[in-house]
Parts: C-alpha cells; structure tokens; sequence
C-alpha cells in the first residue's frame, strides 16, 4: 500500500522531532484521525452496511495487523549520518500498526498524485493545506524541465488577505 510506505516517512520524521526539516510541517499533522473507519470498534465498521467500504477497511486493518501489530525497530543504520550529511540525526524508532495506521492515514488524506515522470503519490508540504475549491485560485503543477519538482502557482489575480484555493 502506497500510503504505508509514505507513513513510514512520515513516522521517521516525527520520530525524528526537532532534528527533522519537515518539523514544523509534521507538527500540523493531527495526532489522532477520529473520523478514520481504520480506527473504528469491528462493530461500527460491521454497521455501515455498504460491502465495498466494509471490505476495503477490513483489508487495511488486516495489512496494519499483519505487517505491524508485532511492533518493529527501524534504525537509519551507522551511515546515515556522514560528512556530507552532518546535520542528519541517525533515528532508531519502534513501529507498532498504530503508528502505521496514523501515518497511513496522513499520507492518504494528504498526498498528491502529480503528472509527470513518475505519478507516485507525493507528500507536498504547504500545498496539501490550501482549501479547495470547484474554481480554484491556484494549481499544482510540474516544474518544466525537473525531475519531479512541483510548484503551486496562481491561475488568476489574488487579492491581499484572501484565501488560495
């Protein structure tokens, strides 16, 4: 599942905490997603009576329970920090499926597919804040000529004070 994989990002930072770049993004991130069916009681899960929705959180449970509910280490290993990289803090973190589960559920709710060279589902930091809107203000977009980069730019004029969208 593409939105673990990115949770493990996501847990590596916040495990990392003031050593990491992205701190001041992962510290906006909810600590708890309530709404999430992932974390529902298997009762309330069973109550929503549509099969598909039932079937798919089930699956996710099962994955998170399966790939994480024995808990885990992850070290970044003895090279991770190295002269060309001094300001990396090497991070030994224990992941257990509610961790995952946490990170699974930022990436999903966050994470951007954007044309390009690869479609790979991205954590963009600042853009996944903007509100939408049905006659957006601005769009997210590939820099010509990068190797993924993407960049948010406006699509009309912008008034002081007023929301991008």
């Amino acid at each position: 599942m593409w939105s673990s994989k990115l949770g493990f990002v996501l847990i590596r930072e916040r495990v990392a905490g003031a050593a990491s770049t992205f701190a001041p993004y992962v510290n906006l991130l909810p600590s708890v997603h309530e709404g999430n069916p992932t974390f529902f009681a298997p009762d309330a899960i069973r109550a929503f009576q549509y099969a598909p929705l039932v079937a798919q959180v089930n699956k996710r449970c099962r994955f998170l329970v399966q790939f994480a509910g024995r808990a885990f280490v992850v070290d970044d290993g003895p090279d991770y920090v190295d002269g060309q990289h001094p300001e990396r803090r090497r991070v030994e973190m224990e992941i257990d499926a509610n961790a995952l589960g946490w990170a699974s559920a930022c990436a999903s709710s966050r994470a951007f597919k954007v044309r390009g060279p690869t479609s790979t589902p991205s954590m963009l930091p600042v853009i996944d804040v903007c509100n939408h809107s049905f006659s957006p203000s601005a769009a997210v977009r590939m820099v010509d000529g990068s190797d993924g980069d993407v960049e948010l730019v406006t699509t009309r004029d912008i008034a002081a004070g007023e929301a991008i969208e």
